[in-house]
C-alpha cells in the first residue's frame, strides 16, 4: 500500500513502512532505535530514508519533515 502526498505538484508515492520509519524520525527516534522497535536492521532503515529523500527530492530528514509539514519544495 502507497500514498501519495504532493510536493508543490509533485506527487511522492510513500509505502506504508516508509511513513511508519516517518513517523519515527519525526518523534527523534534514531536508525538503531527504529530499528529495534521494527525488528529491520539499521541497513534497512537507512534504505527507506534514502528512498523517501530520492522521492521528495529533499536533501536530508529536516527537509523531508519541513516539505510534508508545509507541502511545499
Amino acid at each position: 500500500m502507497t500514498t501519495t502526498k504532493e510536493f508543490s505538484n509533485v506527487a511522492v508515492r510513500l509505502t506504508r513502512r516508509e511513513i511508519e520509519i516517518l513517523n519515527f524520525i519525526s518523534r527523534g527516534k534514531t536508525t538503531k532505535d527504529i530499528a529495534s522497535q521494527l525488528f529491520i536492521s539499521e541497513y534497512t532503515v537507512n534504505n527507506h530514508r534514502k528512498s523517501m529523500l530520492r522521492k521528495s527530492g529533499a536533501k536530508n530528514c529536516v527537509e523531508l519533515m519541513f516539505l510534508l509539514m508545509t507541502g511545499t519544495a
